[in-house]
């Protein structure tokens, strides 16, 4: 099978917290208490799951994938002829709330487009460090035979292969 997964890294501490709220809630709900087991449970399940894409070149089909354990969820569409790829800096929002206050919080966040037909796209893959963006762009070229293009800037430029 000729398959491309990517997924975005959870950090350690993010990790080991999950860990610990997921063993913590099969505990309170085998033990404690079924509602509050099930609920931290779930939060720790949550925070273990990552997000990424997943492309399979023997079938010629993608999907943008959420991934818990290794178990990878995502609906199969075929995949299209590309024409390129871009790679977009953007800003991504988080809105976070405690009780009366509330803080929207404001990364810079490399994307992955891969376009099609114009200017329809399907995003691949998501990055906060524009290197790491760069080099799965790459990697989609190698495999995909598809120009790269800057976008990071104002002024898109076309990457050259080296």
């Amino acid at each position: 099978m000729n398959k491309l997964i990517y997924l975005k890294k959870i950090p350690f501490t993010k990790y080991f917290i999950a860990l610990l709220l997921f063993f913590a809630g099969l505990y309170f709900f085998l033990y404690v208490s079924l509602f509050f087991g099930l609920i931290i449970t779930v939060i720790g399940f949550n925070f273990l799951m990552t997000e990424g894409s997943q492309i399979d070149f023997d079938q010629m089909r993608y999907r943008n994938i959420k991934s818990v354990f290794g178990i990878h969820i995502g609906k199969w569409k075929v995949m299209p002829t590309f024409d390129y790829i871009s790679v977009f800096k953007t800003t991504e929002k988080k809105a976070i709330s405690v009780t009366s206050a509330t803080t929207v919080m404001s990364d810079e966040i490399y994307l992955i487009n891969v376009f099609y037909q114009g200017n329809n796209y399907v995003t691949f893959y998501k990055s906060y460090k524009k290197d790491d963006a760069f080099e799965k762009a790459k990697h989609f070229r190698s495999v995909l035979n598809i120009p790269i293009l800057n976008a990071t800037e104002t002024q898109s430029i076309w990457v050259e292969a080296n």
